[in-house]
């Protein structure tokens, strides 16, 4: 069994292949994600719906927008917040350190 120093660097190498891999999925010819943000670089779409979408204080930026039929919702397609390698990682290890 290995220890935390070494289970944690084993953790950040494996997280981030996971996050090369899911790097500009938009681009790709036949893609199923939206061409949501205007983005120059390198985009993360791991979270194309954005696990803070229902916080008020997500730490992104977003604007509301009323539906015809009166509804609100969040417009964040001004937002690159869940798109950044540093916010996807640290999300994730949040989560699996928090799971175990």
């Amino acid at each position: 069994m290995t220890n935390g120093a070494s289970s944690g660097a084993y953790l950040d190498a494996h997280l981030d292949r996971l996050i090369e891999a899911t790097n500009d999925l938009w681009r790709q010819n036949n893609s199923i994600c939206w061409k949501c943000h205007k983005i120059v670089g390198p985009m993360n779409c791991l979270f194309c719906y954005c696990p803070r979408y229902g916080m008020t204080e997500c730490g992104g930026h977003y604007r509301i927008k009323v539906l015809e039929d009166g509804r609100k919702i969040k417009d964040c397609s001004l937002c690159t917040f869940p798109h950044q390698k540093e916010v996807v990682k640290a999300w994730l290890k949040e989560r699996i350190y928090g799971s175990l």
